[in-house]
């Protein structure tokens, strides 16, 4: 219900009503009404569809990030062996 929404996330009970209505017209949540209430059901199949989409540029950014930290690693021990000679002499 909008009302433990509102109440869980803080927010004002128009924006949490146009989010609901975005997620409504996307297609990624079914709602039902019953008397005065509307409930809000989640619908896992674009989720998924939308998770496999993305899952080859969560791979991409996931090995670029391997890159990044082998490359901080790699200066990080760099400036260490530079200092540790710096202390040598």
């Amino acid at each position: 219900m909008v009302g433990e929404l509102v109440e869980m996330l803080g927010m004002s009970q128009p924006l949490i009503s146009k989010h609901l209505r975005v997620l409504r017209e996307a297609g990624l949540v079914n709602v039902r009404q019953d008397a005065q209430r509307r409930w809000y059901e989640v619908r896992p199949e674009p989720l998924a569809e939308m998770a496999d989409w993305l899952a080859p540029f969560r791979q991409m950014a996931e090995a670029q990030f391997d890159r990044l930290e082998q490359l901080l690693i790699e200066l990080q021990e760099k400036e260490n062996d530079d200092g540790q000679a710096k202390s040598d002499r």
